[in-house]
């Protein structure tokens, strides 16, 4: 964890919600499995940032991280949105996985609050 994570773990209402952006959670029943949020976007170019997904250990490997990332493009597109990118780290190769099946793709960096990002990626809506 980095102090950009604290950031938006500690104050999800203000630091995601209030800004425009949501959180998502996968449930199974009345128990949360999963978690992703779409942050708004600072970058002019891009409209919003896919991040903090996690999925519980227990519930890896059904589908959970692809019908969360899915169910996010489609919010941000119901958002307006034409374009979202992430931040991660190649050596999460599951994750690096996923995010090549919803379509990212991998673009130039730019500067970036983490320390472990080595990758930035992209999908157009």
């Amino acid at each position: 964890m980095e102090k950009a994570d604290y950031e938006l773990l500690d104050h999800p209402q203000e630091a995601i919600i209030d800004k425009g952006g949501v959180i998502l959670f996968a449930m199974a029943g009345k128990h949360p499995v999963g978690v992703c949020a779409l942050i708004k976007s600072k970058i002019a170019t891009y409209d919003f940032e896919l991040a903090k997904m996690g999925v519980l250990p227990d519930w890896h490997g059904r589908g959970i991280g692809f019908c969360l990332g899915t169910a996010c493009l489609k919010r941000a597109k119901s958002l307006g949105a034409k374009t979202v990118f992430l931040e991660s780290n190649t050596k999460l190769e599951a994750a690096m996985h996923l995010y090549l099946k919803l379509g990212f793709e991998k673009i130039e960096a730019f500067p970036t609050p983490y320390n472990r990002c080595n990758i930035q990626m992209l999908t157009h809506l």
